[in-house]
């Protein structure tokens, strides 16, 4: 019976995703270790859990693995992986400087994990879950290698596999699916990707390539209601960059000749100067407002679809993953008017909980997705609001899914999509 668990990040942001699976798991395992660098936003929300402890290292710990950083590239692994690199054209001197900053960084992580005495002696009591499909996950991968007893599982999500965010999707990834008992893609069309255009090359066996939905909690009460209203309340959640596209929605309200529109934006970001820029030229506008909410907690986003009627939820961005802000949306029975990429099909169904835009949207397009819900009658609206929550309800419900992963991390692996 496995009783421990570790589960290691290398960010210097501490995500939300780290938060909340260590509150999930902290209810399926005895003890949790979380392996993680020194990060400027703290652990304070799992610090307080009893059965929790957290590792990181500071500047020092460093400084030690850099100087052993010579030895560490000269693995067999990582000769192999610079091998294939050059086999598939890709070696250059950018690519071995990542190379190197990858293995250091993973170094760093593994000596971590590897200063947890009880694993060491009990090694089949203990699993290692991998945040992300990159440098942890092959500190998973070495340590299962020095201790077979030990399960080891990767979370694999959109930029670990996708050439648009990551220049290096091969980097290291024959020795981690070669070594590690599961890598669980929480969304099929990544997975798909992954095995059609990366691991393809590896000749290994296919089988811990898995699908694993993850999913959003569900923060405030709320049911599926209309209230009269005189205006459309159209929401966007996202970081303001390049990738996201969050002026096309600015752009396309500028041609917006129907019933008035309340446009509500939440996130910051590189390009929040330049949308400002955009929206401003919303102000002549007599049936658009804006309010650029920027950087908001995530408690009060949810907060806003609770106690607010929304009418739709729009998503422009070049790549996605899974978006977790389309499950939040969709769990307050907002409809969603998002771009056909990644795995945004797998939660959006086309004319049931909302519509598809093709990848590079014109402005007409996401102007006639809007129109589809101004025209709606209120008894389809109704009907799409509600498929949109039972959406969410039953395929995106974390407090469900995590189950899926505590069986997979104690070696139960019956269950998956």
């Amino acid at each position: 019976m496995r009783k421990n668990l570790i589960i290691v990040n290398y960010m210097r942001v501490n995500p939300t995703i780290v938060d909340d699976l260590t509150k999930l798991l902290s209810c399926q395992f005895d003890r949790i270790l979380v392996v993680n660098p020194q990060v400027r936003n703290g652990f304070a929300n799992i610090a307080c859990i009893p059965s929790v402890e957290i590792k990181t290292f500071g500047w020092l710990r460093y400084f030690v693995h850099l100087v052993k950083l010579p030895f560490s590239v000269f693995r067999k692994e990582v000769l192999r992986d610079v091998k294939h690199a050059r086999r598939l054209g890709k070696l250059s001197a950018r690519y071995l400087k990542e190379l190197a900053l990858f293995v250091h960084r993973s170094a760093l992580l593994e000596s971590l994990i590897l200063q947890c005495r009880e694993l060491r002696r009990r090694p089949e009591e203990w699993s290692i879950l991998s945040v992300w499909y990159s440098v942890g996950a092959y500190a998973a991968a070495r340590v299962k290698a020095r201790y077979p007893k030990v399960r080891a599982v990767s979370m694999a999500h959109s930029f670990e596999v996708d050439p648009i965010k990551n220049d290096f999707v091969e980097m290291m990834k024959h020795y981690m699916q070669e070594v590690l008992d599961e890598v669980a893609f929480i969304a099929e069309d990544r997975r798909r990707y992954y095995l059609n255009e990366v691991a393809v090359h590896f000749g290994l066996r296919n089988d811990n390539i898995t699908l694993r939905y993850w999913g959003c909690k569900k923060k405030f009460e709320s049911t599926v209601t209309i209230k009269p209203k005189d205006y459309l309340l159209i929401v966007s959640c996202s970081t303001v960059a390049k990738v996201k596209r969050v002026d096309l929605i600015a752009n396309a309200l500028l041609k917006w000749e129907g019933k008035p529109i309340k446009w509500v934006h939440f996130g910051d970001g590189p390009q929040f100067g330049l949308l400002k820029e955009v929206v401003g030229r919303l102000g002549s506008k007599q049936n658009v407002s804006v309010h650029l909410a920027g950087r908001v907690d995530n408690n009060d986003v949810h907060r806003f679809y609770a106690n607010h009627d929304v009418d739709l939820f729009i998503n422009v961005s070049l790549s996605e993953g899974l978006p977790i802000s389309i499950m939040e949306a969709m769990a307050y029975g907002i409809p969603v008017l998002a771009t056909d990429v990644g795995g945004t099909k797998e939660i959006v169904t086309d004319g049931q909980n909302g519509w598809l835009l093709p990848r590079d949207p014109r402005e007409e397009d996401i102007l006639d997705g809007i129109q589809k819900i101004a025209g709606m009658a209120t008894e389809s609206l109704i009907a799409l609001k509600t498929n949109a929550q039972r959406t969410w309800a039953d395929r995106f419900n974390i407090d469900r899914n995590i189950k899926d992963y505590a069986r997979i991390l104690s070696g139960d692996t019956s269950c998956s999509w």
